[in-house]
C-alpha cells in the first residue's frame, strides 16, 4: 500500500470518535431546545398581550360612544326565579360581541340580531366565526370544534371559542333581587351592566377589565352566554376539580365567592383558592398555560403579567372597581 492510500485510510472516523461526536451533538440539542421553546413561548405570550391590548382599546372606544363599558352579556328577559335550579341562567350576547365594531368587525356586528341567541340558525354565521383576537396562541389552537361545557360533556354545537373573559370581581350568581335582576358584582362587568369610568373609584390602573381562561380548565365563548334546561358550565373532564357554576361565567371570570356552585352537580370543595393558575381553580376563574402566571388587561389599557404567587386578597382587590383597597405593584 503506497503512502497516498494510507493517508486516505487515516482520514476516517473510528467508532469511538463517531459516538463522541453524536454525544456532543445530542448535548448541544439538549441545551438549545429549552432556549428555542422559551423563545417560542415568549412570542406566543407577546401575541396574547397584543390581543388583550386590542380588546382593552375596543372596550374604551365602546365607552367613548356609549359612556359605559359593555355588559358581560346582555339579557333582555327577566332573570330566572331564585328558586330555579340554575340562577341567572338566561342567555345573551357578550361584551365581545358588543366590541366587534371597534375590532374592525363591523360587518360581523351588523349580522347580529340581539333578539336571537347566537345558537339560532340565523345567527350561526356570527356564532361560529373564529376571531384571532379572542384566542391565545399558547393554548395551541382553537380547541374542540364543539364547545364542551365541562366534565358532563354537554355540547353546544359549533361555537366560536374565546380564551379571554371579562372581570366580574366578587360576583354571586345566586343573588337575585325582588325584581329578578342580577345583583351587580364588585367588578366592572356583570350581566346587563353599564359601568362607567366614573364608577371605577379605585382607579383604572388598579382595576381588572379582562383576563385569560384556558380551555384546559373550562370553556368560554366570545359570542355570548347560552342557556338551556339544566345546562351549566363545568370544569373539563381532565381537570382535577369537578365543579359546575351558572352559565353566566361563559363570558366573565370572578375572584369569588364559592357558595353558588350548582347544588345538583357533584359536590365541589369549598376550600378552592380563588387565584389564577391554581390547580384547584374552578370553571368561573382565570387560568393560562403561560409559565409563572397569566396576562390581565387593566382599566388604563395596560396589560400586566400577574404572578402565580399573587395572594387571593390582592386579586380580589384588583377585581373590584370601588372597594377602596390599596395595592402596591410589588404585590403582584
Amino acid at each position: 500500500m503506497d503512502r497516498s492510500s494510507r493517508a486516505l485510510l487515516q482520514r476516517g472516523f473510528t467508532l469511538i470518535e463517531a459516538l463522541v461526536t453524536i454525544a456532543i451533538i445530542g448535548l448541544l440539542v439538549a441545551l438549545l431546545l429549552p432556549a428555542v421553546q422559551a423563545a417560542r413561548e415568549a412570542a406566543r405570550r407577546m401575541a396574547c398581550v397584543n390581543n388583550l391590548k386590542q380588546l382593552g382599546l375596543a372596550l374604551h372606544q365602546y365607552h367613548e360612544v356609549w359612556r359605559c363599558f359593555p355588559a358581560s352579556y346582555l339579557d333582555w328577559r327577566p332573570l330566572q326565579d331564585p328558586a330555579a335550579d340554575i340562577p341567572g341562567a338566561n342567555g345573551g350576547w357578550s361584551w365581545g360581541a358588543s366590541s366587534l365594531p371597534f375590532l374592525e368587525q363591523a360587518s360581523l356586528y351588523n349580522a347580529v340580531n340581539t333578539n336571537l341567541s347566537y345558537l339560532a340558525i340565523d345567527q350561526r354565521t356570527v356564532g361560529q366565526t373564529f376571531l384571532g383576537v379572542f384566542l391565545c396562541p399558547t393554548n395551541g389552537g382553537v380547541g374542540e370544534p364543539e364547545l364542551v361545557l365541562g366534565y358532563n360533556e354537554a355540547r353546544l354545537g359549533q361555537v366560536a371559542p374565546g380564551h379571554y373573559v371579562a372581570s366580574g370581581g366578587w360576583l354571586d350568581a345566586s343573588k337575585i333581587d325582588a325584581g329578578h335582576n342580577q345583583i351587580p358584582g364588585t367588578g366592572v362587568f356583570f350581566p346587563n351592566s353599564r359601568t362607567g369610568l366614573a364608577e371605577v373609584v379605585d382607579g383604572t390602573a388598579h382595576t381588572l377589565l379582562t383576563g385569560e381562561r384556558s380551555p384546559v380548565v373550562a370553556a368560554a365563548a366570545w359570542p355570548g352566554v347560552t342557556a338551556m334546561s339544566r345546562m351549566t358550565l363545568c370544569t373539563m373532564p381532565d381537570w382535577p376539580v369537578k365543579r359546575c357554576v351558572s352559565p353566566i361565567f361563559q363570558t366573565v371570570g370572578r375572584t369569588g365567592p364559592r357558595s353558588d356552585y350548582i347544588p345538583w352537580a357533584p359536590a365541589a370543595s369549598l376550600s378552592i383558592v380563588e387565584t389564577p393558575n391554581d390547580p384547584r381553580v374552578g370553571a368561573d376563574g382565570f387560568w393560562s398555560k403561560h409559565p409563572g402566571g397569566r396576562n390581565f388587561g387593566f382599566g388604563d389599557g395596560t396589560v400586566r403579567f400577574l404572578k402565580n404567587s399573587i395572594a387571593p386578597e390582592v386579586l380580589t382587590a384588583l377585581g373590584s372597581r370601588n372597594g377602596g383597597e390599596i395595592v402596591g405593584a410589588d404585590q403582584y
